[in-house]
């Protein structure tokens, strides 16, 4: 009679474990899943370095404009020359005794037509 309530106390120590085991697994499935797809897991951290990277580029393009305006601003304020190709180029300006011809714009590329090769006739 012995052996009866040892196989219970077995039995229910085997379900116990079994218990603790499956609650430990899916403990660690969860944290494996949120250190995968949570808000600080590997894809949001992907996501991130991917968005610092582009940062990164439009700050490098700004800063390549800011020098090139630098240098526009120092030409401006030392050549004369430089005064003057601004006033030609971008206001239009013309010195006196200056000729100015303006062209009509050209048509768009779909509009335009080539000619076409004369057939020869017998």
């Amino acid at each position: 009679m012995d052996s009866q309530p040892q196989m219970k106390a077995t039995r229910q120590r085997s379900r116990r474990q079994t218990f603790l085991y499956a609650a430990l697994v899916l403990f660690v499935a969860a944290l494996v899943l949120d250190g995968v797809f949570g808000p600080h897991g590997l894809i949001a951290a992907y996501r991130l370095r991917l968005q610092v990277q582009q940062e990164q580029e439009k700050i490098q393009k700004v800063e390549k404009q800011n020098r090139e305006f630098s240098k526009q601003v120092r030409e401006l304020k030392t050549d004369p020359s430089a005064i003057e190709q601004m006033a030609h180029r971008r206001m239009g300006m013309v010195k006196p005794g200056e000729l100015v011809f303006k062209l009509p714009p050209l048509p768009p590329k779909s509009a335009q037509t080539t000619p076409a090769t004369p057939t020869p006739q017998h």
